[in-house]
C-alpha cells in the first residue's frame, strides 16, 4: 500500500507535467546496447529506468533481490522499490543524473514486495543517445543487508561492551595479540590517574607496585607466548599515592586458524578480601603459635608446682619422724614455709595475668619513695640472691624520689626484675640497681651478669609465656609471666620499661622510667595519739569450708592462739551452727554445697545482732569482681586462699581494739 501510494505522487506529478505539455509524451527511447544475456547472469538488480523514473528492464537479479517480477516491474514506477522517507534521494540522483554524473556506491535502504527493507549498494549511470544528451539511467543494486547487520551488531556489541565496562567496578581491558593495551575502562584512570594516552601499550605498568613489576612482566609474557588464561596479583597505585591490591584475569581471543586476535579481561579491587586473608593467615599463625606456647606454659606450670610440692611433702615426712632434733624441725618448717611462699607467688601471678588480660586490675595510687620500693623489693629478694651468693650493689639519688604510685604493685615489678636477675646468673654473679634522675623522669636499671638474651630473643622477651630459656632443661624456675606482668604495671603508671642485652652469655639490663612525683605543698601533720595495745582476747569463731583439711589446720591454728572454734562443712550446717553457736567471726568459704557463701553470710546478717559478727569470706577467687560480690553480700573482709596466718591474726587484734 506505501509503494502504491508513493506511486500515484509520481503519478500526479506526472501528469501535471504531461498536462502541460499537451497530454502527448512520447518516452525517449533507450539505446538496446547493453547485452540480454550479461543482465541476466548477474547476480546484482539491474534496472534501467526513463527520467521520469519508469523502470524498463528488470533483470533476473532484481527479481531475487525485490521480489517483483519483470512483468511487475517494468512500466511502473521506481517509487515501487523505493520508501517513502527516502523519496527525496532519488530526486536527488535523478538530478545528479541529468547532469551527466555518475552516482556509485551509494549506500541507502530499499523495500522488497513483501514490504521488507534491505540494506543496499546503488550505483547508477547516466544513458545518453548518440547526440550525447541524458536519456535515462541504469542503476545497479547490491545487496548488503548481511555486512550491515554485521556492522550494526558489532557497534552495539561495542556499545554495550563500553557500557558494561563504564557501569563494571572492575577495570575492562583488551590489547593486541601482542599484550599492548588498546583500551582499558575509565575506571582505570579514576584509580590511577593515568590518562588515556598514558595507560595505552605498557604505560599501565608505571601504576604497578616496582616491587610487583618484575613478576608482572613475566605472568604477562608467559601468557602471551602459550597463549594460556592469564592469571595475577598486584598492588596498584592509587591517586593519593596508596596502594591497592587487584586480582587480574585475561583470555585469548583467538581467530579461525588459532591464532590470537586480541586479549580481553578484567583487574578486580581485592584489596579488602586480601587484607583479611592476611589477616586470617595471621591470626592462624598466632594461634598456632598461642597453641605451642600453651603447651610449653602448661608443661612449665606443672614444673613448677611440683618444685615446691616435692620439698614440702619431703618435710612433712620428715616432721612425723621420732627423734628429730629442735634445729632439724625448725629448719624442716623453714624449708617448707620458703616453698609455700613459692607456690602462693606462683598462683598470685596466675591471678594477676587473669586480672591484666580482663582489664580488671585497679592500682592504688599514692604518694610513695622510690627508695621504699626499692628497698622493699631488695628486701624480699634478698633470699634468692643471698642463696646464689650473688653480690648486689645499689645506687641511689641523693635526694629523695616521689612518685605516685601503688606501693605494693611497683614493689612487685622491681621484685620480679631483682629475681630474674638472681634466677638467670650463675652463682657469684653480679648485680646492679641505678637509679637516676633524668629531667622529669627517674630511670632504674637493674643489671646482671647472668646468661644474656639472644638478639632473636629480645624482641619477644615481654610476651607472656616467654622465656629466654624454653627447655625444661635450663629453665631457672617461673612461668614466663613476670615479665609481662612488670612491662603492664609499668605502664599502667605511665611509664616504661626495656631489655638489653649484647647477646648470649653477655648478661642483661632492664631500664625503668617513671615520671617523677610533682612535689605539694606541704602540710604540717599532727602526730598521731599513742594507742595503748591491748591484751589479746578470745573470740568465738566458726570456721565453713567443706575441705575437710583445711578446716581441721586452721581449727588448730586459732585454738592454739586462744580462740573458740566451731566447724561446718556445707551451707544448711554453717547456719544451724551459726544459730546454736551465736559466733563473734565467722570464717566463710564462697563455694560451698546446699548453700553458698553468699547466702550463708546474708542469712547471718539478717538475724539480731548480726551486726555485731564480723564475717571474713575466704575463697581461692581474688578478681575485682569476686570482692565486690563479697562486700555486696554483707562480709567484712576478703581474704584469698591460702590463708596468710599473720593477716588473718592482724584482723583479730583489730577486732580486739573495738
Amino acid at each position: 500500500m506505501v509503494h502504491q501510494r508513493t506511486h500515484s505522487i509520481f503519478q500526479s506529478r506526472k501528469g501535471k507535467r504531461t498536462e502541460m505539455q499537451d497530454q502527448s509524451v512520447t518516452l525517449t527511447a533507450i539505446p538496446a546496447n547493453i547485452s540480454d544475456a550479461f543482465i541476466e547472469s548477474s547476480n546484482d538488480a539491474i534496472v534501467i529506468k526513463s527520467l521520469e523514473g519508469v523502470i524498463q528492464t528488470w533483470n533476473g537479479g532484481a527479481q531475487r533481490l525485490f521480489g517483483y517480477t519483470a512483468l511487475q516491474a517494468i512500466g511502473s514506477h521506481i517509487s515501487l522499490i523505493i520508501p517513502l522517507e527516502r523519496m527525496h534521494e532519488e530526486e536527488l540522483i535523478l538530478s545528479r543524473i541529468c547532469a551527466g554524473e555518475q552516482v556509485e556506491h551509494y549506500e541507502t535502504v530499499r523495500r522488497t514486495i513483501a514490504g521488507r527493507l534491505i540494506h543496499v549498494s546503488i550505483t547508477v549511470s547516466p544513458i545518453k543517445n548518440e547526440s550525447g544528451s541524458v536519456v535515462g539511467a541504469s542503476k545497479i543494486a547490491r545487496d548488503i543487508s548481511d555486512r550491515m547487520r554485521a556492522e550494526i551488531e558489532l557497534h552495539q556489541s561495542e556499545e554495550r561492551y563500553r557500557a558494561l565496562a563504564k557501569a563494571s567496578a572492575t577495570v575492562v581491558w583488551r590489547t593486541d595479540p601482542f599484550g599492548e593495551v588498546v583500551f582499558a575502562s575509565d575506571d582505570w584512570n579514576k584509580i590511577t590517574g593515568q590518562s588515556d594516552s598514558e595507560k595505552k601499550g605498557w604505560g599501565w605498568l608505571q601504576a604497578i607496585h616496582p616491587d610487583d613489576q618484575a613478576k608482572t612482566i613475566a605472568l604477562w609474557t608467559e601468557s602471551i607466548e602459550s597463549q594460556t588464561l592469564h592469571e595475577n596479583q598486584f598492588r596498584v597505585r592509587t591517586c593519593n599515592g596508596t596502594y591497592r591490591w587487584f586480582s587480574v584475569r585475561g583470555v585469548p581471543i583467538l581467530n579461525s586458524d588459532g591464532s590470537v586476535r586480541e586479549w580481553v579481561g578484567a583487574n578486580t579491587d581485592c584489596h579488602d578480601r586480601k587484607m583479611a586473608e592476611d589477616a586470617l593467615r595471621r591470626l592462624a599463625a598466632d594461634l598456632s603459635d598461642m597453641d605451642r606456647r600453651k603447651d610449653e606454659f602448661l608443661a612449665t606450670l606443672a614444673h613448677e608446682l611440683r618444685n615446691p610440692l616435692a620439698p614440702i611433702r619431703s618435710g612433712l615426712q620428715i616432721l612425723q619422724l621420732s627423734g628429730l632434733s629442735d634445729e632439724e624441725a625448725s629448719e624442716t618448717r623453714g624449708i617448707m614455709e620458703r616453698q609455700l611462699g613459692q607456690l602462693v607467688r606462683l598462683v598470685d601471678d596466675l591471678m594477676d595475668v587473669s586480672r591484666i588480660v580482663t582489664g580488671k586490675i585497679e592500682l592504688q595510687m599514692k604518694s610513695v619513695l622510690l627508695s621504699d620500693v626499692l628497698n622493699n623489693a631488695i628486701e624480699t629478694s634478698h633470699s634468692l640472691i643471698d642463696q646464689m651468693h650473688h653480690q648486689l650493689s645499689v645506687s641511689l639519688p641523693g635526694k629523695p624520689i616521689r612518685l605516685e604510685a601503688d606501693f605494693t604493685r611497683l614493689s612487685q615489678v622491681f621484685l620480679n626484675l631483682l629475681n630474674n636477675a638472681a634466677k638467670y646468673s650463675e652463682p657469684n654473679g653480679k648485680i646492679t640497681v641505678d637509679a637516676k634522675e633524668v629531667g622529669k623522669d627517674v630511670v632504674i636499671s637493674i643489671r646482671d651478669s647472668g646468661i644474656g638474651i639472644a638478639s632473636e630473643h629480645l624482641p619477644l622477651i615481654f610476651n607472656m609465656f616467654t622465656q629466654a630459656e624454653q627447655s625444661l632443661e635450663k629453665s631457672r624456675g617461673g612461668l614466663g609471666i613476670g615479665l609481662s606482668l612488670a612491662r603492664r604495671l609499668v605502664e599502667m603508671h605511665g611509664g616504661t620499661v626495656e631489655a638489653k642485652s649484647e647477646g648470649a652469655g653477655r648478661g642483661s639490663e632492664f631500664v625503668v622510667r617513671m615520671p617523677v612525683q610533682v612535689p605539694r605543698p606541704t602540710v604540717a601533720s599532727v602526730p598521731p595519739t599513742e594507742q595503748v595495745p591491748r591484751p589479746n582476747s578470745s573470740f568465738r569463731i566458726l570456721i565453713v569450708d567443706d575441705n575437710r583439711d583445711s578446716v581441721t589446720t586452721l581449727t588448730m591454728l586459732l585454738h592454739r592462739l586462744g580462740h573458740q572454734t566451731r566447724a561446718a562443712f556445707d551451707g544448711e550446717e554453717a547456719v544451724a551452727a551459726a544459730r546454736e553457736f551465736q559466733p563473734q567471726v565467722v570464717l566463710l568459704d564462697i563455694g560451698l554445697p546446699k548453700l553458698n557463701g553468699y547466702e550463708v553470710c546474708r542469712w547471718i546478717r539478717a538475724q539480731n545482732q548480726a551486726e555485731a559478727v564480723t564475717i571474713i569470706a575466704q575463697t581461692g577467687w581474688g578478681q575485682e569482681e569476686t570482692r565486690q560480690k563479697t562486700s555486696e553480700a554483707g562480709f567484712d573482709y576478703h581474704m584469698v586462699k591460702p590463708l596468710d596466718p599473720n593477716a588473718l591474726r592482724k584482723i583479730l587484734d583489730k577486732l580486739t581494739e573495738k
